[in-house]
């Protein structure tokens, strides 16, 4: 499946416009979006669908729809019931995007649904997906 990485905070990232294929480009991307402020970005896929990622250090938030904007949008849930903590932000053209606290999961998971987008193109089965 080819993707293409795309930052919605920085459009001078050296990754932009790059095609992601596999576990190793994933690792970049992560690298590389994990040490500064949290931000959103997302990979286009050929099959029509993109997956957008807030990605910081410690927690991201994954969504899936179709590049050409049509419904659903699926977000990805958090397992984690106590969902009453502050929105996490994430930044998007210098403009911070709060996510509801149960959209926040942990960054290893964002990482596997990534890892498994590139691969198929789809959600990942194994995480709970809710039509927002």
């Amino acid at each position: 499946m080819i993707t293409f990485f795309v930052d919605m905070q920085d459009d001078n990232n050296s990754l932009n416009g790059k095609i992601i294929q596999d576990s190793n480009d994933v690792a970049a991307v992560f690298a590389e979006m994990e040490n500064r402020e949290p931000s959103l970005c997302r990979l286009d896929a050929e099959n029509g669908y993109t997956l957008t990622m807030g990605i910081s250090k410690t927690v991201g938030c994954a969504q899936i729809n179709k590049t050409n904007g049509d419904s659903p949008y699926l977000m990805a849930v958090t397992e984690e019931r106590d969902w009453n903590g502050e929105d996490f932000e994430f930044l998007t053209a210098d403009t911070p995007t709060p996510i509801l606290r149960k959209y926040c999961l942990p960054i290893s998971e964002i990482r596997r649904i990534a890892c498994h987008f590139v691969n198929k193109g789809n959600s990942l089965d194994s995480i709970t997906w809710e039509e927002v």
